[in-house]
Parts: C-alpha cells; structure tokens; sequence
C-alpha cells in the first residue's frame, strides 16, 4: 500500500512523505545514529543518510528535475535504493525521455522506446523456463535438461558422441584415445582398432584369434553398445548381430514408456541350453526360462539379465531378455505388476513392435489355435515349464494384447493404456488403471481380433 501511495505523490508532497519515513526509521533503530558518509552498505544505510536525503528532497524545488536525479543517484550511492528510485519512478512520470533517470531504473532504448532490460529478462526466462517445463524438461544444477539425462547426470557422467562416460573418460576420448569394448585405447595403438584387431594379452590379434580366446568360460567376450554390455562366449559377429535386435527392443520401449534405465543393461548371452539351464537352476528363473529362455533372475535382479542363442530364435530370446530388464528398471515395484501384462509388455517389444515380425507372429498364433478371451488370459495368466508350448501360446496372445492397445490412439482403449503407462511408477495408480483397462473384456476381444486379423 505504503509503495503505490508512493507512486501516486508528487515530487512536492514526497518530501514530507519521506520525511515521516525517516523519522519512524530513526525512531526504530537503536544506539548511536551512524555518520553521512559516501558508499555506505547498501544492505545497511545510515539513519544519518536517510534524514539527509529526506532533507534534501524538501528543499528542491517541483519543477528542478536535474536536482531530483542528482539527490537520487548520491541516495544510490550510499544505500538509499528503495527512496532513490521511488523518486527516479516520480522523475520519470513528469519527464518521460529523461535519460538519466531511465538509465538509473534500468531502462534501455530498443526500437525508440524505453524498455526496462532487467523486467524484460525476468520475464523471459520465466517464458523460457514455463516452456522448458512443458516441453518435458527438468532442471539439474540450475540449466534445463531431458528428462531422460537426469539419471545419468545425478551419477556424474557426461555425454560424449551420444555416450555417457566418466568426465575422465570424456577428456581422454576428446584426446585421441579410442574405445575398443570396455578398455581406452592411447592414441599410439589406436590404428590397430582400425585393422580389425584385437588385444589380447597384450598382443593385437585377428578377430579369429580373438573369438578362439573369448570362447572360454573364463575369458568371454565383454562388448558395449549404447545401451548394454554383453557377455558371450559366441562368436564377436554373433554378439553384434543380435545386439542390434535388443537396441531396437530398448528405442521401442523408451519410445513407449517416455523413460529408460539409469544406466546400461547387462545381458549374459549362453551358447548352449545347458549352460543357460544351469544358470537358470542358480538363479532362480521360475519356469519362464523353461517356456521363452530370455528372462531376469527372480532371486537376484541385480543379476544381469539372460538368453540363449540360438541361430532361429536367438534374435528374439534376447530381445525378451532385454525388455525384462528394462522394465524391472523403470517401473515401480514391478514384481507387483500382473503378469500378463509384464509379459505383454515384453512380447509387444520383442515381436510385435515390428510390422514384418508380428504378421508372421499372427499366423504362428492362428496355427496354435488362435486368440483366447481377454477375460480368461488376465485372470489365469501363468507360465509353466510343464506345457512350454501352451505357455508360449499364452506369452503371444498377451504380447498381441498390448500390442493392439499400444498402437491404438482412440480415447478409449488406447486411452485407458496410456493411463497405465503413465502410472508405471505408482503402484497403487497403476493397479487401478490395469482394473479399468480390463473392465470390459468382451469388447476388448472385439476390438483385438479386428487389429489382428483373425476370425472368431
């Protein structure tokens, strides 16, 4: 109230305003009245120095504007910023071009016209930040960034070619060191990457040597790609090949759920069934690694995440794998998610992502009898090692479920979904967007068999 009575004052009457604002300021202080002096703290001014300015103020004259701008530049100088620039706002008022005055406030010229430059940045960054905001980023150490960046940004790593690494990593790759797998190569070796070799034991071999060397228990391959490290006793080519599957599994998933890991995803690739059953036996797989070997540990999830390879299927078990992981990574509490829908989930990004793999995908399931009901699927979903080939059937029609609600964008069906995903990391939200989803199984069946195809 006290600061718009200010701006309404003339220069006549604010005098005796300000004069009453001193004494209640003089009258509120306590000890001995500091002294007038020039650059007095701005955060402290001098009783001494208000009930001068008040003075000075009362003894110019209305119409002396040079007198009112030089009173508000030495009120400036020694800490009196609230009184200089009430009186500069009442300078402006009678002489609006008055430069001085304008300067003091912060005002610039743009286009002819006086503008306040410090508003006029207060006012865009607040645009600035409103859309940063809308457009889905976050803040992290006062700048804006992906929301997608933050995990890796909160562990310390930096970005580098599309790559989160170690600022000391970062400083060596920007200085001629070259990655080959999970080592820096100095800038004096690097040729030897460009040759097609490898280091073993502290020789550059062929990748033939190379393969020999890593088909051991003891000594597997490591190999990173953007999002995994994994481990393989197979062929390098082999590994390369079928981690381009699971990459395409990780960009269908992020697409879809808008987030991803922190960090990469470890993938233990076997080259056998025995030693992908072994494993399974020490992990404690359940069943699923009897039905679709591509699975997580339902012991330990800190364990990396396993396939088989398989020259028919082994694209698609790792594919499975690696969406497993994914999601136990993203979601909350997933182990409190449906099965179906985990699974359909999973098989949506496995297989039925991609247009070609799920027509193929379609016909396989009419060959083992076609879709179920939905109502059926969601209440007795269960896999088991007992009747592998049912339980495949079942991992399909579940996979063809999400599927039809993934790339549905009605404001039904599609709708209700994005509601579940939306909630994937609160699971009481979550569990009752899954109840809604399912509320009307009959039409969902409809709907689905239409999406796919398939006579009922």
């Amino acid at each position: 109230m006290l600061k718009s009575f200010i701006r309404r004052a003339s220069l006549g009457n604010l005098a005796a305003l300000l004069v009453a604002i001193t004494a209640t300021s003089i009258a509120a202080q306590s000890g001995p009245a500091a002294t007038s002096r020039p650059g007095a703290s701005a955060s402290r001014p001098a009783a001494a120095d208000r009930t001068e300015f008040a003075s000075r103020l009362a003894k110019l004259k209305k119409e002396d504007v040079a007198g009112h701008v030089e009173l508000a530049k030495w009120g400036l100088s020694v800490g009196l910023d609230k009184e200089a620039q009430a009186l500069l706002r009442k300078v402006i008022e009678s002489s609006p071009n008055n430069e001085d005055a304008r300067r003091l406030l912060g005002f610039v010229r743009k286009d002819g016209k006086w503008v306040n430059q410090a508003e006029q940045d207060a006012q865009a960054k607040a645009k600035a930040d409103a859309d940063a905001k809308k457009s889905g980023l976050v803040q992290f150490n006062g700048e804006w960034v992906p929301k997608e960046h933050l995990p890796f940004l909160q562990k310390g790593l930096v970005l580098h070619a599309d790559e989160w690494v170690t600022k000391e990593e970062k400083e060596k790759l920007g200085s001629g060191w070259k990655r080959l797998d999970m080592e820096l190569v100095p800038p004096d070796e690097a040729e030897n990457i460009q040759k097609g070799l490898f280091k073993i034991n502290g020789q550059w071999v062929s990748v033939d040597e190379a393969n020999k060397y890593h088909s051991s228990d003891a000594t597997p391959w490591v190999i990173p790609s953007r999002h995994f490290i994994v481990t393989s006793t197979i062929p390098r080519a082999e590994i390369e090949r079928l981690t381009k599957r699971a990459e395409l599994t990780y960009e269908t998933l992020r697409g879809l759920l808008k987030t991803e890991p922190a960090g990469k995803i470890r993938i233990t690739l076997f080259s056998n069934i025995d030693a992908a059953n072994a494993y399974a036996q020490s992990a404690g797989a359940g069943d699923h690694s009897s039905v679709w070997p591509g699975y997580v540990s339902e012991a330990d999830p800190e364990r990396p995440t396993v396939a088989l390879y398989e020259s028919g299927f082994g694209h698609l078990y790792i594919a499975h794998a690696a969406a497993h992981k994914f999601l136990d990574e993203v979601a909350a509490e997933p182990d409190k998610i449906p099965d179906w829908f985990t699974e359909g989930l999973v098989v949506y990004a496995e297989r039925y992502a991609d247009v070609e793999v799920r027509d193929w995908s379609i016909k396989s399931l009419v060959g083992r009898g076609g879709f179920t009901h939905v109502a059926d699927l969601t209440k007795s979903f269960k896999l088991s090692a007992e009747d592998a080939k049912a339980s495949q059937t079942r991992l399909f029609e579940v996979g063809l479920i999400v599927a039809y609600l993934a790339t549905n964008p009605d404001k039904g069906d599609g709708e209700r979904f994005r509601a579940v995903i939306a909630n994937l990391t609160k699971p009481a939200d979550r569990e009752r967007a899954i109840q809604n989803l399912i509320a009307q199984p009959s039409d969902l069946d409809k709907h689905i068999l239409k999406f796919a195809g398939i006579e009922h």
